[in-house]
């Protein structure tokens, strides 16, 4: 009988703990830690120790901050009012380029003005206004991994169906070198026109309007590149159509 009552008690304890976790979590206060590991957004290792919004640690998954620089880093859009809430989405896969010409696109701007610990736990608030992620509605209360608020900005997690299917995210991780991002990335170099004993000659979006320009990228890999004048390009071009011509005569193409 005694065993009875004993079981009996333990199960609503184990119940009740489980009740109050669940409210606690789904309108209340959650305990996150900042990243302790490497984080690079597009090549650019972000400095959580010092920045004001760095990156967070919920559930073992990895929280980005939707601040300005982020958002703009990432090229995606973000819309907010009191009525529909939050609205995370992206415009720019329907044009050539992003929102900006990548040879245009500043690099990441990060102010050093806080000291963050990587050994304690911070407080966030589960998110509780609405959020659409690219106009789906987002239950926050039932998703195991929620939108946060920390420190007035709103974080969201990076799960494989937020970031990269919604919001085709790059995620990459690896134990050595942490957890790389890469969001709003528009390639440069094209084809491969030409190359010679010394050098590469690249067809390249070089600005605004989509204009073709040519790089020359050493071989060694020692020098940066360099753009070639429209008179030197259209030598290279010249010299390329010749040697397709060669290779067909001689029954190599």
């Amino acid at each position: 009988m005694l065993k009875r009552i004993f079981l009996t008690w333990l199960s609503a304890l184990l119940m009740l703990s489980m009740l109050t976790s669940t409210a606690k979590a789904e309108g209340g206060t959650v305990q996150v830690r900042i990243a302790g590991f490497p984080v690079k957004v597009n090549g650019q290792i972000i400095n959580n120790k010092q920045v004001a919004y760095p990156f967070i640690v919920y559930k073992d998954i990895t929280y980005v901050p939707l601040n300005w620089d982020l958002i703009q880093e990432f090229e995606l859009d973000v819309d907010w009012s009191e009525q529909e809430g939050l609205k995370v989405y992206r415009t720019c896969c329907a044009t050539s380029y992003g929102k900006y010409p990548a040879l245009e696109k500043s690099g990441l701007t990060q102010n050093p003005t806080t000291t963050n610990s990587l050994t304690s736990s911070y407080s966030a608030k589960v998110a509780s206004y609405p959020i659409q992620i690219w106009g789906h509605q987002i239950d926050n209360g039932q998703e195991p991994y929620p939108f946060l608020e920390f420190r007035n900005v709103t974080y969201m997690p990076l799960t494989w169906k937020f970031a990269h299917i919604a919001l085709m995210m790059d995620l990459q991780w690896s134990s050595e070198e942490g957890l790389a991002i890469w969001s709003g990335q528009d390639a440069v170099m094209q084809q491969i026109v030409y190359d010679d004993a010394e050098a590469l000659y690249i067809d390249a979006d070089r600005g605004t309007g989509g204009m073709l320009a040519m790089l020359k990228v050493d071989k060694t890999f020692q020098t940066h590149p360099v753009w070639l004048d429209p008179p030197q390009a259209d030598a290279i071009r010249v010299k390329a159509k010749q040697a397709a011509e060669t290779q067909a005569s001689e029954g190599k193409a």
